[in-house]
């Protein structure tokens, strides 16, 4: 007999898998908190209560751990009481440099994905010549819904 805590094989308390969508919702939620539009203290427990998803599923994540404590070293610099102006000014510089380097490794992140798809792509084209499609029924356009069953 299935109990009633599991439908389709997941408990009900169960929380859906990290996509690239969180990914990028946790990088905003962080850049958020770098520029001050959300408030109070940045810690582990209030990022993954913003997220939805607990602190273990967050920090196993490399890119999200070095955005939290690059967000977090930010964070401390920009409100030390011991920052001089000039001071400030190479912050802001250090502040593009740091956007920099995560924008390469988001775009060398990026870019993996895409040669994957290449290479899933060629895989998929290899076996669909095998069994004989041509290209061209390859890129026929899908068939319209038809929304009116019974």
């Amino acid at each position: 007999m299935i109990s009633k805590k599991q439908v389709k094989g997941r408990k009900t308390g169960a929380r859906p898998r990290f996509r690239e969508k969180d990914r990028e919702l946790v990088f905003q939620i962080l850049e958020n908190w770098e520029v001050g539009n959300k408030k109070g203290h940045l810690t582990w427990d209030e990022l993954a209560k913003s997220v939805g998803f607990s602190r273990g599923t967050l920090e196993a994540r490399p890119e999200i751990k070095a955005r939290y404590w690059k967000t977090k070293a930010a964070l401390k610099a920009k409100n030390s009481p011991f920052t001089r102006p000039e001071r400030a000014a190479k912050s802001g510089a250090e502040a593009f440099l740091q956007r920099i380097d995560l924008l390469e490794e988001e775009l060398r992140a990026l870019k993996d994905t895409l040669s994957a798809y290449d290479a899933k792509w060629k895989r998929y084209e290899f076996n669909a010549i095998r069994l004989g499609l041509e290209p061209e029924e390859l890129d026929r356009p899908l068939p319209p819904l038809s929304r009116n069953r019974r």
